[in-house]
């Protein structure tokens, strides 16, 4: 059993959460960003948006080749 600190919230369903999704090959995809409408949006810690920063993680892997 997962214990978490009683401020921590949880949306009833994933689709509440606000999270965008894309197109990427014709296939329609979460791309895991919360929209800015989402409730969640800038709710982090100094009004950051919670969760990785896929931004930077795009930038720092950007280029790199899987063998």
């Amino acid at each position: 059993m997962w214990l978490y600190p009683s401020t921590n919230g949880f949306v009833a369903e994933a689709g509440l959460a606000g999270i965008t999704s894309a197109t990427v090959n014709g296939v329609s995809v979460a791309n895991a960003r919360l929209t800015s409408t989402s409730a969640y949006f800038r709710a982090g810690t100094g009004g950051s948006t919670p969760g990785a920063d896929l931004t930077a993680v795009e930038s720092a892997t950007a280029g790199v080749v899987q063998p």
